[in-house]
């Protein structure tokens, strides 16, 4: 966001009054457990999240190819299958600052996050994904990464990268799976709520 020159919802004073508003309807509607906190507020304007996102490319870096170099590595890690570790690790740092209000930008809550999102892996396998995290591999990877985002238009989060046939569309918004799927020549049959995982 920082770098597309955009600001966050929070910095316009009205649309910030209306996010925290908008955010509890779409919680509700969509049976998401999210829950506005002061450690939401913390990381967005006051603390990094840098280390949380380099996380995230170790955690799929370790997942695909622990031999991964400098020379031969992926150009960007931009996705996981349903059900990977990714998935489950980049959930459970949802949940800490979404909904239980805890820290997702330290070591130690890291390291809290790879134990809860594997527990049947050894702390020392979250030892060294924690230090791939500040691997060299993994910083250079997150700058190609946000690169790319910037090449494509990217300005704010959600943003998705479609291909069809060749060419690039960039559709920007939680509120676009419809549009997403007309692209794709799919039909968007609304948020199946009966299906969520998060059910009341």
């Amino acid at each position: 966001m920082h770098e597309s020159g955009n600001k966050p919802p929070g910095m316009v004073p009205a649309r910030g009054r209306y996010m925290v508003k908008d955010l509890a309807r779409l919680a509700s509607y969509y049976q998401i457990p999210l829950k506005w906190n002061d450690n939401v507020i913390a990381a967005m304007f006051n603390k990094r999240t840098v280390d949380t996102q380099r996380l995230l490319i170790a955690v799929a870096l370790d997942s695909t190819d622990t031999s991964l170099s400098q020379s031969d590595r992926p150009e960007s890690v931009v996705s996981a299958p349903p059900g990977s570790l990714l998935e489950t690790v980049a959930r459970n740092l949802w949940l800490r600052i979404w909904s239980t209000g805890e820290d997702i930008t330290t070591t130690d809550s890291h390291r809290v996050v790879l134990q809860t999102s594997s527990p049947e892996k050894s702390s020392e396998w979250a030892d060294s994904v924690l230090q791939k995290a500040s691997s060299t591999v993994v910083k250079d990877l997150l700058k190609s990464n946000t690169k790319a985002a910037l090449d494509l238009g990217a300005f704010g989060l959600p943003t998705f990268d479609v291909q069809v046939g060749g060419e690039s569309h960039m559709v920007f918004g939680s509120d676009r799976f419809h549009i997403i799927a007309d692209l794709v020549g799919e039909q968007y049959h609304g948020p199946l709520n009966e299906l969520s995982t998060f059910q009341k």
